[in-house]
């Protein structure tokens, strides 16, 4: 069936309709700004149009639109708030991503879809679409398509008998195989049930098997779509990427098919290289994660995170994403450093004339010229011309002081202690290191700074030594390393008292925490909303509310667990979101 990964949900006796909706908003995390977005129609599909418009709501998913798949789904994402684009309309900005029920799923992801009456749309908008996400609860899961209840075929009214009756000997002799007209009870005053219509306007013949259909469904498939007044079946062969199941302890399961699959490959030397294609919602959860040890001083202080920071991160990651196989490094180690150069290189963008920030869209604009050029001189904003980058906000959250203010440059101490790490990593290559290289990495401008001061001083330093009558060996070579080894001397001690005053500055910062109640209760909402299951961008805005208005945090421990999560939703959709801004 393809790759399986489960994820913890708040256990319980869940009803199906609470199952529904846990696997429903475990599918929106698949859903980046400024998406066109394949909208499925039915109970499943509806609660995932209930959380779109939620997060439309609050501002996490700018420039976010939707194609509906029947005039039901229309009027319920409308109603929502969700932006409404027609098919045709769509075609152009490619639907990057269709969400939606299934009546069954079997062992290799085949579904039966349109029990409803809206297979036709359905297999147009999500067959258009890149990527096709499935949501059901563990009763969905069958053996063989046809198990569980009709496959049905959507047919022309005119003539319908009679195509009807051509369905029916593509499976003469199946033991148990009928099919039916599907109708709907007489109006008053009618004497009989009238045939049901689609959204279309067409009939619906249902397909009953007695234990499902057997044989090659792709040939079975071709034969009734060869059956001249038979528009298109229910069974939708290959089209799910990825289906997401509720199981009936709370728990969800995502399962991908084989062939898309990320992959990954470790070089057999130093860090490894890293080719692991990542998910938006792994993405999610790494800046979320990112992001609370960001607040905490035991993991990162004067402007960089600590040793083994990686290691708490490839745990965080292992309990929120079970069988990701996400390792410290090569893969969270590269991703961070991919997220603080491209932030990084943003923010060098938008210090320049004729650069900005489209906030709806999520993403530079420029002119395509003016772009090229600057990359010329910053390699490091390849790649982001006309691509969102939603991720901006909790990014200047995490690493915002440390680039304006160049901390993390790295001094002449820290080079020495980096240059042993990377030797000592090149005589044991196949260990996983854990230093934040990245979060260390000396911006351009500090760097050339540090320079100039070294060499400054060490100039000073020698015009004063050459007044001193110190006594030099006959051999320059010899004086060369002593001059050499008494600076890396002086290196070393100085090293070892920033050590000193580093370790004392964090234990202060870690005391004050402890003492001061209103931090305490900062990271303590943060951790609940963590829990809560709000994205790392709803995190950042409540962050910046609890700051301004310090009594929503006791307000949101005071209310029951069961409420806390709508508080926090209204909280960022009410007049407070005005202090995001």
């Amino acid at each position: 069936m393809g790759s399986a990964a489960a994820s913890p949900q708040p256990s319980g006796n869940l009803t199906q309709d609470e199952l529904k909706r846990v696997a429903a908003h475990r599918a929106v995390e698949f859903v980046e700004p400024g998406m066109t977005l394949g909208l499925g129609t039915g109970s499943t599909a509806a609660h995932a149009l209930d959380r779109l418009g939620d997060l439309l709501r609050v501002g996490a998913l700018p420039g976010v639109a939707g194609v509906p798949t029947s005039l039901k789904t229309e009027a319920h994402a409308a109603r929502v708030g969700i932006p409404l684009l027609p098919l045709d309309a769509a075609s152009g900005a490619s639907i990057r991503l269709s969400i939606d029920g299934a009546d069954e799923v079997d062992p290799d992801l085949n579904l039966v879809k349109g029990r409803g009456g809206s297979l036709l749309r359905e297999k147009m908008i999500e067959g258009a679409g890149d990527r096709f996400v499935v949501i059901v609860d563990e009763s969905k899961l069958v053996p063989r398509l046809g198990c569980t209840g009709a496959v049905p075929v959507e047919v022309i009214p005119f003539g319908a008998p009679h195509t009807l009756g051509l369905i029916r000997k593509v499976f003469d002799g199946v033991p148990g195989f009928h099919a039916r007209l599907r109708t709907v009870p007489a109006a008053n005053g009618e004497d009989s049930d009238a045939p049901f219509l689609t959204d279309n306007g067409n009939y619906i013949v249902e397909m009953f098997f007695e234990d499902g259909i057997r044989g090659d469904l792709l040939d079975i498939s071709d034969r009734l779509l060869r059956i001249t007044g038979v528009i298109e079946h229910g069974m939708f062969l290959g089209m799910a990427t990825t289906v997401i199941v509720a199981n009936k302890d709370g728990t969800v399961t995502v399962i991908n098919k084989k062939m898309n699959q990320a992959v990954s490959s470790t070089s057999t030397r130093g860090r490894g290289k890293s080719e692991r294609v990542w998910t938006y919602f792994e993405d999610e959860a790494l800046l979320k994660a990112l992001f609370e040890l960001s607040l905490d001083p035991k993991w990162k202080s004067e402007g960089s995170f600590k040793n083994g920071y990686l290691s708490v991160l490839k745990a965080t990651l292992a309990e929120k994403i079970p069988g990701c196989g996400l390792t410290a490094v090569p893969h969270i180690e590269s991703r961070v450093r991919h997220f603080r150069t491209k932030y990084g290189a943003i923010e060098v963008m938008l210090a320049n004339s004729g650069f900005s920030w489209d906030e709806n869209r999520k993403m530079v604009q420029c002119e395509k010229q003016q772009y090229e050029d600057h990359c010329k001189r910053h390699p490091d904003a390849k790649g982001l011309y006309g691509i969102s980058f939603p991720h901006l906000d909790t990014l200047a959250a995490i690493y915002g002081k440390d680039i304006t203010t160049g901390e993390g440059a790295e001094g002449l101490g820290d080079a020495i202690s980096n240059l042993e790490k990377e030797i000592t990593l090149e005589e044991s290559h196949d260990q996983e290191v854990e230093e934040d290289s990245m979060s260390r990495e000396t911006p351009r401008w500090a760097s050339n700074r540090n320079l100039l001061d070294s060499t400054s001083s060490t100039s000073k330093r020698r015009k004063r030594d050459k007044g001193n009558e110190v006594r030099k060996s006959s051999d320059p070579f010899l004086d060369m390393l002593g001059e050499f080894l008494d600076d890396l001397k002086n290196a070393s001690n100085h090293f070892g008292k920033m050590t000193e005053i580093m370790e004392r500055e964090a234990k202060l910062q870690e005391e004050a925490a402890h003492k001061d109640p209103m931090q305490a209760l900062q990271q303590k909402s943060i951790t609940e909303l963590t829990r809560l299951g709000f994205t790392s961008t709803e995190l950042v805005k409540a962050a910046s509310v609890f700051v301004n208005v310090p009594n929503q945090m006791a307000m949101l421990f005071a209310l029951p667990e069961t409420l806390r999560r709508g508080f926090i939703l209204n909280m960022l959709a009410s007049k407070f979101s005005s202090l995001l801004y």
